[in-house]
C-alpha cells in the first residue's frame, strides 16, 4: 500500500472519452465561432475590383509579383513535359557523329548552314516522329544538337590579298542525340545523318575546294554528364523561382494578395472563389473555437486531481477494491448513453449493493469503520444503509476530518474507505493511507462509486 502514486501519467484514451462526453459544449463553441465568422463576413463584406483604393496598392510589387508567378508556372510546365529532365543519368544512350569541313575562306559559312539545320521546324517533327515523342519543339531541341569547332592553321604566312581564297582552314561538325532507349536514339541520328547529307550535297556545288568527311559515328550507353547537368541547373532553377516568390509574398499586405486573387487568377471559377470567401472566416472561427474549448477541457482533465477510474486506485495506490458501485441514477440516453456504456468498457463492471454487504460480512475482520467524504449524500445514504443491515459496520465520515471516526478507530479490526469517482481527490485518499499507516489501522479496502 503506497501512500503517494507509484506514477503520475495522463490517461490518453480517459482524456479521448473525457472530450467526447463535453461533446454539447464541444459542439456550442463550434457553432458560436461559425456564427461570429458570418458576422465578420457580413461586415466585410464581398471584395471587388472596384472597392480597392488603387493609390493604396503597391502596383510594382503586385506586377512583380506577378511576372515571377509566371515565369515559376512555365518552369513547371516545361519540367512536366521534358523528357531530358526525367531521364536517368546513368542510363542514357548518347549518339554522336563527327565531321571534317573545310571550304577555305568559305568555311565558316558552310558551319553555319550545317548549324542551321534544326531550325528547320520540318526537321524537328520528323525527329519527334522518329523518336515516338508528342512534347513541345523546345523539349526536342533537348535532345538533339549540331555545332561545329573552328580549327586553327598555324604557320602559314599570308603573302597577298591574292592569297586569301586558298588559306587552308577547316572545322569540325558535330551531330549529338540523347535518349533512354537505343531505337529512339539511333532513329534521331538517322534523320540527322540525312540532313546532313542533303546539306553537304548543297555545300559542294556552292564552294570551291570543299571537303566534307566523316571522323567518327557511335552510339554509347551510361552516364551522360549533359543530363546530370540539366537536372541540376533546373533544379537550382526552380529553388531560385521558389526562394523569390516567397520574399516577394512576404512584401504584400493583405489588400495586395486580395487583389491579386481577383484579378490575376482567372482560372478559378468567381462561384467557387466566392463560396470561398464566404466560408472562409465561419470555418476558421469554428475550427477555433472548438479547438480553444478541447484545449480548456484538455488543461482541466491533466489539472484535475480527483480520482477518476478504478485503476487510479488499484495501481496507482496498491489499494485492494473490494466493489464497484454505481450511483444508482437513471442511465442517460441518446449519444450521452452511447458514451458512457463504450468508455465504461475498460471497467470493472458495476456491482451491486448485497454484493458489497456479503463482501465485508466474509471478511475476517468484523468490526470495520465505513469512511467516506461527509457531505456526499450518496456516499453517507450507501454507508448508512450498510450499517443497518450489519450493525458490525460503522459509518462516519473520513479519517481525516471527522472527531468520531477517530474515536472509534482503536476499537475498530480495519477500515474501509468510500471513493467517488471524480469526486473524491487523490490528496483525500492519500492523507486517509497516510493516516492508517501512522496509526496502524489496516485499510482493508476500497469500495468506488462510479460517477453518473
Amino acid at each position: 500500500m503506497n501512500t503517494t502514486p507509484e506514477y503520475d501519467t495522463i490517461d490518453l484514451r480517459q482524456m479521448f472519452w473525457f472530450l467526447l462526453k463535453k461533446w454539447k459544449v464541444l459542439l456550442a463553441a463550434v457553432l458560436i465561432g461559425a456564427l461570429l465568422g458570418a458576422v465578420v463576413t457580413a461586415l466585410r463584406g464581398e471584395k471587388t475590383v472596384d472597392s480597392f483604393d488603387m493609390e493604396k496598392l503597391d502596383q510594382d510589387s503586385i506586377q512583380q509579383y506577378v511576372a515571377y508567378q509566371k515565369l515559376y508556372e512555365d518552369h513547371l510546365k516545361h519540367e512536366q513535359g521534358s523528357v531530358l529532365l526525367h531521364m536517368d543519368p546513368n542510363a542514357v544512350y548518347s549518339g554522336r557523329i563527327t565531321y571534317y569541313l573545310s571550304a577555305g575562306y568559305s568555311t565558316e559559312l558552310a558551319a553555319i548552314r550545317f548549324n542551321a539545320i534544326l531550325d528547320k521546324p520540318d526537321v524537328l517533327e520528323e525527329l519527334k516522329t522518329a523518336a515516338g515523342l508528342n512534347c513541345e519543339e523546345q523539349t526536342v531541341r533537348e535532345l538533339v544538337g549540331i555545332w561545329y569547332n573552328k580549327r586553327s592553321e598555324p604557320n602559314v604566312q599570308l603573302v597577298s590579298s591574292d592569297d586569301l581564297e586558298s588559306l587552308p582552314r577547316s572545322a569540325v561538325v558535330t551531330v549529338s542525340a540523347i535518349a533512354s532507349t537505343q531505337e529512339s536514339c539511333e532513329a534521331m541520328l538517322d534523320v540527322l545523318r540525312r540532313r546532313v547529307e542533303e546539306m553537304d550535297a548543297q555545300c559542294r556545288e556552292a564552294y570551291e575546294n570543299y571537303r566534307f568527311e566523316t571522323i567518327s559515328d557511335q552510339v554509347t550507353f551510361g552516364y551522360s554528364s549533359t543530363v546530370a547537368n540539366a537536372q541540376k541547373e533546373e533544379a537550382d532553377q526552380r529553388s531560385a523561382y521558389v526562394t523569390q516568390l516567397k520574399t516577394l509574398e512576404k512584401g504584400l499586405g493583405a489588400d495586395e494578395k486580395e487583389y491579386y486573387k481577383l484579378v490575376y487568377e482567372p482560372d478559378e471559377k468567381p462561384q467557387q472563389r466566392g463560396m470561398l470567401s464566404l466560408l472562409k472566416y465561419p470555418v476558421l472561427l469554428a475550427m477555433l473555437f472548438g479547438l480553444l474549448a478541447a484545449v480548456v477541457y484538455c488543461v482541466q482533465f491533466a489539472m484535475d486531481g480527483h480520482i477518476k477510474t478504478v485503476s487510479d486506485v488499484r495501481e496507482a495506490y496498491g489499494v485492494h477494491v473490494l466493489a464497484c458501485l454505481s450511483s444508482g441514477k437513471k442511465p442517460r440516453r441518446g449519444i450521452d448513453g452511447w458514451l458512457d456504456r463504450h468508455s465504461q468498457k475498460a471497467e470493472p463492471p458495476a456491482n451491486s449493493r448485497e454484493y458489497l454487504l456479503t463482501a465485508l460480512n466474509t471478511l475476517p475482520q468484523k468490526n470495520l469503520l465505513l469512511c467516506g467524504e461527509a457531505a456526499d449524500g450518496g456516499i453517507q445514504e450507501l454507508t448508512g444503509w450498510l450499517s443497518g443491515q450489519n450493525p458490525a459496520l460503522q459509518a462516519c465520515g473520513l479519517l481525516q476530518s471527522d472527531a468520531r471516526a477517530q474515536q472509534a478507530a482503536p476499537e475498530c479490526d480495519g477500515v474501509v474507505m468510500f471513493v467517488h469517482l471524480w469526486k473524491t481527490s487523490r490528496m483525500e485518499l492519500e492523507r486517509e493511507i497516510e493516516i492508517c499507516r501512522t496509526r496502524k489501522l489496516p485499510l482493508v479496502g476500497v469500495v468506488t462509486v462510479e460517477e453518473a
